[in-house]
């Protein structure tokens, strides 16, 4: 991912940690009952292979975690002042990219499930941004507070237009000033 000229990052976005904790919870609870497995099917064997066993399921547990947490760390919504990025980790090696230039962003919807997304600890749900044209879309799963980053977004596009109104009006300036310049030496 490469910015533009004179683009800058505005804001960084990352999922919500709700949704990560239960997927801690989740790995844990499911390597607990490979552990207790584990633990009768080897109490026939010696000390040195229970030691191997839970040694080997240790670092399995300990890989898959931080697996999660890295993907969950690496994944981005990012605004700038010109595009609003999402970078999608879908393995370690794979990553997709996603982008959206602001004066082509056409609709931004969101949905929060139930009524306890109005808690901060679970107000988090799905941000789909929407362009002119059909090819982009970004959805952002598990964004955190969707309608403030909507509003946020939305504020952005209105300060780019602003912008973009008075460079405009700035060039007609310029140029009936630059054609006065011009009939007044002819």
């Amino acid at each position: 991912m490469r910015y533009e000229n004179n683009e800058i990052v505005i804001n960084i976005y990352r999922h919500h940690y709700f949704p990560f904790i239960t997927r801690v919870i989740e790995l844990t609870l499911g390597f607990g009952i490979i552990y207790g497995l584990t633990y009768f099917m080897t109490q026939s064997f010696s000390g040195s292979v229970k030691f191997y066993a839970f040694s080997i399921l240790s670092v399995i547990y300990l890989l898959s975690f931080f697996y999660v947490a890295l993907i969950y760390w690496l994944d981005k919504l990012i605004l700038t002042n010109k595009r609003v990025l999402l970078v999608e980790w879908k393995t370690l090696t794979m990553r997709k990219e996603y982008e959206a230039r602001i004066n082509e962003i056409q609709d931004i919807r969101t949905r929060e499930k139930g009524f306890l997304s109005h808690f901060n600890i679970f107000d988090y749900g799905k941000l789909q941004i929407d362009t002119a044209s059909a090819r982009s879309i970004i959805i952002f799963k598990e964004a955190p507070d969707p309608e403030n980053i909507k509003h946020f977004i939305y504020t952005n596009i209105l300060s780019y237009n602003g912008r973009e109104y008075a460079r405009i009006i700035q060039d007609i300036r310029n140029n009936t000033r630059i054609e006065a310049l011009q009939t007044e030496t002819t």
